[in-house]
């Protein structure tokens, strides 16, 4: 019988159907689906596969072959039934056992979500929803009418770094929350006259109505390379930016792609970006 290599491309109904070998790196793909994980060659084939407690929506393979996952929790987090959502992480050895997890409780508060990275010392990094209420969003300047569900979600970036006892410990954490311009409300100590005074800043009004949309969704998140920067993609707010890892400033690096996003004019519409590649700039 004919491997899967021997049959020719356009005979194939399952697997690699086309395939251009000058553009494909060696290596492998890593690929989730459902509970399930694979590692397949630039053939499709299956080289190594492991099986999870929940469904995983992202992975990735650490040097050693040990394997960073994230996992489903959203039946217990009802407050946050949305695309991406996660609540549980957890890193296992290529036979599958485990070596570490975390969840960030509670989930009615706090919620991981979307995307995971390995940084070069070891650690990881994740994204994390934060549910602030009504209150807490208006004292942030947010505009009334802007809260119909009286609710805002801010995003954390958080870095884990494992105890050794199986669980992970949060060594740095950097919020979207800590970083908002507005120009609503001058009683409040983000506000700015001209809000495009502060590119490192992310006007809270900016976002569409409703606390579920807009100013929560990022999708993706590229760490440093020497530690020093971390990249992500903010679909709702249509940009990408580039923020130092002390993160000691309060003011973002970069911006690239929605400079409306801190320096909103309400006749223009930025284009939503979705889970695409990022690429770095310095300078």
């Amino acid at each position: 019988m004919a491997t899967q290599k021997e049959i020719p491309f356009h005979e194939r109904s399952v697997g690699v159907v086309a395939l251009n070998e000058q553009k494909v790196q060696d290596g492998y793909m890593l690929m989730c689906i459902g509970k399930e994980q694979y590692l397949l060659d630039s053939q499709g084939r299956r080289v190594h596969e492991w099986r999870s407690k929940r469904v995983v929506f992202s992975a990735y393979l650490f040097p050693d072959g040990n394997l960073l996952r994230d996992g489903s929790d959203n039946q217990f987090a009802v407050a946050f039934r949305q695309g991406g959502a996660a609540g549980y992480l957890e890193v296992v050895t290529w036979d599958n056992e485990p070596v570490w997890k975390f969840s960030k409780l509670s989930m009615n508060v706090f919620l991981t979500h979307h995307d995971l990275e390995i940084m070069p010392n070891g650690n990881v990094l994740l994204m994390c929803w934060e549910r602030k209420c009504k209150d807490e969003a208006l004292k942030a300047g947010r505009r009334p009418d802007l809260i119909p569900d009286n609710e805002v979600w801010d995003n954390l970036i958080i870095e884990l770094q494992p105890d050794g006892k199986g669980s992970a410990d949060i060594v740095w954490q950097w919020s979207l929350w800590d970083h908002l311009v507005q120009d609503h409300d001058e009683s409040k100590s983000n506000y700015a006259e001209d809000v495009s005074e502060h590119p490192g800043c992310f006007d809270i009004n900016y976002a569409p109505p409703g606390g579920k949309a807009g100013i929560r969704n990022l999708n993706y998140l590229l760490g440093p390379e020497k530690n020093k920067e971390r990249t992500m993609l903010q679909r709702g707010l249509s940009g990408q930016s580039v923020f130092d890892y002390e993160g000691t400033t309060g003011e973002k690096d970069w911006v690239h792609a929605n400079a409306v996003s801190y320096c909103p004019k309400r006749d223009q519409v930025a284009p939503r970006l979705s889970a695409s590649p990022l690429w770095r700039c310095s300078g």
